[in-house]
This record gives structure tokens, C-alpha cells and sequence, in this order.
């Protein structure tokens, strides 16, 4: 029954476990399914324990009494023997043997033994396994012990990778495992090796044994190991070698990758997977592009079959040799943007597009051909060129003015990506700024509201189109938001704006005044003006506009009239904000009284401000005392205790 329970839990919990132990986190790995604290070893003597509320067995025995001392060896391995007996007990629930699991791991690596017997029992297999896993390398003593779980179909995997993380320890396991009659032993055993990178001695003859294997997958697994640990070359080579006139071509690939890790190899690597792109067969021909690319530079003699295949196909291969050549030759992949056809240049500026090199990290003949791609006479050519003008994988200085020139362009689409393109580059220029503003000012819509959204991100470099952008947000304009987010962007230095944005506060589309709100609130601090219409109608009907409003003026002034205002606003975070605003005024000491009487405010967030705030103002705060008594009753805690820390603040003063 208990073995159902367990294969249950591990199922809900698999993806919280596997990935703490993995990921090194042992307390989450612990936590999953826990069912209560386990007995601490070093706690004070004679601690009664409370039940776990997880335990299915309400009758249960208790858990070890923690009693002796926690040093004294013989105790340590009396309460480890305690904990054993409860896991291995057939009459313990899953919870129960899960409790015991914590309590054992309390002992650090003394309890490895017991939790290696464990490992005997299919009841409490699993448990164990997971336990010692999260040892990782100290787990190196009870190595072997993890034989049983690797013949385990169901633990099988996670013993496997334990025996990967415990380090040189756990190969020999593995190593034993590829002797097995199991396929599927055999199979996890080799996945598991590929990720050890340093091989004891002797590992290779055993690795070798596999290669007789009838199982044709597993003889692509050795090959990976093998190019994986790339040693004893006078061993390898020659396997790899002849493994490249395999019949099967994914053995050639993989032997070819393989062997290309060998220093002086990588030719005939090369001319294997070379020869496998002529392949009638496009998986084939598939994998070995991706097997030429991962060699990188050393495979730059297959670029130009390589550019063969995209020019008989270039929907197809494209973007898949793109990948490739660029990792093997700058000056090919310059040619092939420049020369190739309309598909290879779209196919290959994309897979720039998907990289984001910064320039400094591109060839400089790249670099030097996507620029002359803005003007090309394909358009997905010329729109994939502003995109990767746009992620900075050109130069910006010698950009701009192709890209400015092409917001000239014919083609509507071309247009509004070098509007959006500028938006990008050129932060601050006077001529960028220029072009977007004749570009918002023109009668292609599209190209219009891009440019002010470009705008914006130029900041108060902008402000030569303040002029514009307050024409823009008359009631109703199709561009309204977009002008209202631009003006707020260029700040203090749209000031002017402040007349023609205050009516929108009053608009009837329910998005337009936050956004006004908003803009305003960043415009006005240099307008005195502007504080009047801030106060004007920060008794907004909208509760966003209306605190959006009342926090600007706050920013902009600090007249007291406007904060007692504040303290009597209907909106709870207006009524913080004045608390806040107060304290920091001059002489706060005298409005003591006001900030007394919001201790009884309905929301707990305003009592708990002003609380805080008399227990800043001292002594100066005496006759809040009795207020602040009567909150320290409140039912909230939080008021309580901020009503308490303001006491002491007082009396101390």
C-alpha cells in the first residue's frame, strides 16, 4: 500500500523535487511533501514534540525522543538506528517514512549508510535515492549502493544522474551498468556519461565494448561520449574514423562531430559531413549543416557547398545554413548578404536579427553590407535591415542618414519601420528629431502616430514639437494618447503644453484624462500657472486622476493649506500621501491634533501613516498619547504595534 502512496506523491511533487536536486536547492527538495519538522540532534534536551498534521496514523508512534547528548557518538547512532527502524517499517505511512528521511539527513553524511540500506527496499527505494542525491560528491562512500536503483526501471534515470553528480565515484557504476543485459540500462547509462567531462582511466576500453552493440542508438551515444571526453586519441581516431563510412548517416554525423574535437582530426570530419550535404535525404542533409556549424571556423571549407544548397533552395535553407556559415566565416556571410539571392539576404539578416551582436562584435564587412541592405530592392530585405539597424547590430553614425533617407521611401511599410527605427537611435539629435517631426506632420496616418510615439523617446530633445503635439490632443484627435505620453516624456521642457492639456481632464473618453493627469503632472513644475490648474482639479471624480493630480502638486509645492486639504480626501492613498507631505514640512508639530484624529480613519494604511508620523514628531506629538493608547487596542495588529513603536517615541523624546 505504501508503495502506491509513495509512486503517487512522487508523481504530484516530481517537478518541485527533481529540479531542487538538480538545481542544488536541498531545502526545496526537502520541503516537497513534507510532513513536519523533523528532530533536531543539537536541540535542547527533552523537547516534546508536536505531531505532524500530515500524519495519516493518528495513533503513530512518536518521533525519537531527543534526549543525551547530541556529540556523543554512540547517541548520534542510537537516534539514526531510531529513525532507520521507522523508515524501513512496513507499518509506517508514506508520511511517517518521510519524516524519517528528514530526520536521518539531520546526521550530515553519518547517516549515508542507513539511508544506502535503504536502498534494498522497493518501499523505501525512492525515498532513499532522492535523499542521497542531494549529498551530490559526499555521497561518494555509498556510490555502489546505487547498482540496485540503476536495474530499477523506475528510479533508473534519477540514479543514473545522482551517480553523474557524486563525480569520479559514481562512473565506475555507470561504467558496469554498459556491461548489463538491459537495453535500457545500457541506455541510461550513456546518456548519463555524456555529461561527465573527466573519464577515470580505463573508461574507454569499457565504452568501446558498446560498439558491438546491435542497438544502433547506442552506438551513436558512445560516439557523443566519446567526442565528449576526446582522450587516448590513439584508441578513438581510428574508431571514429571508420565510422564515418557507417551506412547509417547519423552515426557519420555524430562520428564526425566527434572526431572533429580531436586536435588534427577535424579535416576528415569535415569532408564526411561535407559529403552528407548532397544527401537525397533533407534530414540527412539537415543534420549534417547543424553538425558543420557546431565545428565553427575550422569547417569554413564547406561554406561554399553550403551557399550551393541555399542557392537551389533558399526558402528552405536559408535560415537553417545562415546559422552556420556565420559561425565559420565573416567574409563568406558578408559575400552571401550581398551577393545571394532575394531569400539568402532575408533568411541571413534575420538570423542577425535573432542574435542581437552588438556591431563591435560583428565582422566589420557585415556590418558594412546590412547598411547598403537599406536600400535594397527587395522590401522584407530593407524592413529585416532596419530591424537589425534597430537592435544595434550597425553602427549607429553611419546608419542614421540611411535610415533617415528612408523614411522617404515609397513603400508605406518601409516608412513607418524607419519612423519606429528612429525612435531607437540617434537619442537627442536635431536631425532625427527634424525627420520625425516632418514624418508626424505628413498625411500617411500610420507614419504619423509612430513618429510621435518615436518622439517620446527622445525626451526634451523633442521639445521643437511641442508645437505640434498640442495641436494633437484636441478633444477627439486620433493621436491624443500618443501626443499626451510624448509630452510627458519631454517634461518640464513642454511647459508651454500646460494650457492646451488641462481642458482633456474633463474629456468624456474615460482613457484620456490619466493620461492628461499624467502629462501635466510632468510639465509643470517651471509653470507656476500650472499649480493652480493642478489644485483645480485635484478633486477629479476619477480616482486615478484625481490621485495622480494631488501627488504632483504635493511635488510640485508644499503649501500647508493643500496638505489639510489632502487630509480630508475621500481616497485613502491621498490621505497617506498628506500624512507623508506633513511630516516633512517645517514645524509638523503643530498639526499633531490633525494627524491624531486619523488614527481613527477606516483604512488601516492611513492609522498605521499616522501613527508613524507622531511617533516621528517626538515630544511635539505629547497630546496624541491618549489616541495613541486607545489604537494600540485596535483589531488590527499592524496599527497596534505601529501605535506601540510611536509610544516609545514619544516618551523617549
Amino acid at each position: 500500500m505504501r508503495a502506491r502512496v509513495i509512486a503517487l506523491f512522487v508523481v504530484v511533487t516530481a517537478g518541485v523535487t527533481v529540479v531542487a536536486l538538480w538545481s542544488g536547492d536541498a531545502d526545496l527538495a526537502t520541503s516537497a511533501g513534507r510532513a513536519g519538522a523533523a528532530p533536531d540532534p543539537n536541540g535542547p534536551a527533552s523537547d516534546e514534540r508536536a505531531p505532524s498534521r500530515h500524519r495519516l496514523d493518528p495513533a503513530a508512534e512518536p518521533a525519537p525522543r531527543r534526549s543525551g547528548d547530541p556529540n556523543d557518538p554512540a547517541q548520534r547512532e542510537a537516534w539514526m538506528r531510531a529513525w532507520f527502524e521507522i523508515l524501513v517499517d512496513p507499518d509506517s505511512d508514506y508520511f511517517r517514512a518521510k519524516e524519517a528521511v528528514a530526520g536521518l539527513r539531520k546526521f550530515g553524511t553519518d547517516a549515508l549508510p542507513y539511508l544506502a540500506r535503504a536502498l534494498d527496499q522497493r518501499d523505501t527505494r525512492g525515498m532513499a535515492l532522492l535523499a542521497i542525491a542531494e549529498y551530490g560528491p559526499d555521497a561518494s562512500s555509498v556510490a555502489d549502493h546505487l547498482a540496485v536503483c540503476l536495474e530499477d526501471p523506475t528510479w533508473r534515470d534519477i540514479a543514473a544522474s545522482t551517480l553523474v553528480s557524486i563525480g569520479s565515484a559514481g562512473v565506475p557504476v555507470l561504467l558496469r551498468g554498459l556491461e548489463d543485459q538491459s537495453p535500457a540500462l545500457r541506455a541510461a547509462a550513456l546518456h548519463a556519461l555524456q555529461r561527465v567531462d573527466d573519464p577515470p582511466a580505463g573508461a574507454v576500453s569499457t565504452l568501446v565494448s558498446v560498439l558491438d552493440d546491435p542497438v544502433t542508438d547506442l552506438r551513436i551515444d558512445v560516439f557523443r561520449v566519446l567526442g565528449r571526453w576526446h582522450t587516448e586519441p590513439e584508441v578513438c581516431v581510428p574508431l571514429l574514423t571508420a565510422a564515418l563510412t557507417d551506412v547509417d548517416s547519423n552515426v557519420v554525423l555524430v562520428a564526425a562531430q566527434s572526431l572533429s574535437r580531436y586536435e588534427g582530426r577535424g579535416a576528415a570530419a569535415i569532408d564526411a559531413a561535407t559529403r552528407l550535404l548532397r544527401s537525397s535525404d533533407q534530414d540527412v542533409q539537415r543534420s549534417a549543416v547543424n553538425a558543420l556549424g557546431s565545428m565553427g571556423e575550422p569547417a569554413r571549407a564547406a561554406v561554399p557547398e553550403l551557399l550551393h544548397l541555399v542557392r537551389t533552395d533558399p526558402k528552405a535553407w536559408g535560415a537553417r545554413v545562415a546559422g552556420s556559415v556565420f559561425s565559420m566565416s565573416g567574409e563568406e556571410f558578408a559575400a552571401a548578404l550581398r551577393n545571394g539571392s532575394a531569400d539568402t539576404r532575408l533568411a541571413f539578416v534575420k538570423l542577425i536579427v535573432r542574435m542581437r551582436p552588438p556591431a563591435e562584435e560583428l565582422d566589420l564587412r557585415i556590418r558594412e553590407v546590412i547598411g547598403t541592405l537599406l536600400t535594397d530592392e527587395n522590401e522584407p530585405v530593407r524592413l529585416a535591415s532596419l530591424d537589425a539597424v534597430r537592435i544595434g547590430a550597425v553602427a549607429e553614425e553611419s546608419a542614421i542618414s540611411l535610415v533617415i533617407a528612408a523614411t522617404d521611401s515609397d513603400d508605406l511599410a518601409v516608412r513607418a519601420r524607419a519612423v519606429q527605427v528612429l525612435g531607437n537611435i540617434g537619442r537627442g539629435r536635431a536631425d532625427v528629431v527634424d525627420a520625425l517631426i516632418r514624418c508626424a506632420e505628413g498625411a500617411d496616418g500610420g507614419s504619423a502616430s509612430s513618429a510621435i510615439k518615436s518622439l517620446g523617446s527622445h525626451g526634451a530633445a523633442a521639445a521643437p514639437a511641442v508645437a505640434l503635439l498640442m495641436r494633437e490632443i484636441e478633444p477627439g484627435g486620433p493621436r491624443a494618447l500618443d501626443s499626451l505620453d510624448t509630452l510627458r516624456s519631454i517634461g518640464p521642457a513642454a511647459h508651454d503644453a500646460v494650457s492646451a492639456i488641462a481642458p482633456l481632464l474633463d474629456s468624456v473618453d474615460a482613457r484620456v484624462p490619466l493620461h492628461a493627469a499624467l502629462a501635466l503632472v510632468h510639465v509643470a513644475p517651471p509653470a507656476p500657472e500650472a499649480h493652480d490648474v493642478l489644485a483645480e482639479f485635484s478633486r477629479h471624480e476619477g480616482d486615478d486622476v484625481r490621485w495622480t493630480l494631488y501627488r504632483g502638486l504635493l511635488g510640485a509645492t508644499s503649501h500647508r493649506e493643500i496638505v489639510l486639504v489632502g487630509l480630508e480626501d475621500r481616497i485613502g492613498r491621498v490621505r497617506v500621501a498628506s500624512i507623508h507631505a506633513l511630516v516633512r514640512m517645517p514645524d509638523p508639530g503643530t498639526l499633531a491634533d490633525e494627524l491624531a484624529r486619523m488614527l481613527s480613519d477606516e483604512h488601516v494604511q492611513v492609522q498605521m501613516a499616522a501613527a508613524h508620523a507622531l511617533g516621528k514628531m517626538g515630544s511635539a506629538a505629547a497630546s496624541a498619547i491618549p489616541l495613541l493608547e486607545e489604537a494600540t487596542k485596535d483589531k488590527s495588529r499592524l496599527v497596534c504595534v505601529t501605535a506601540t513603536e510611536a509610544l516609545l517615541r514619544i516618551r523617549a523624546d
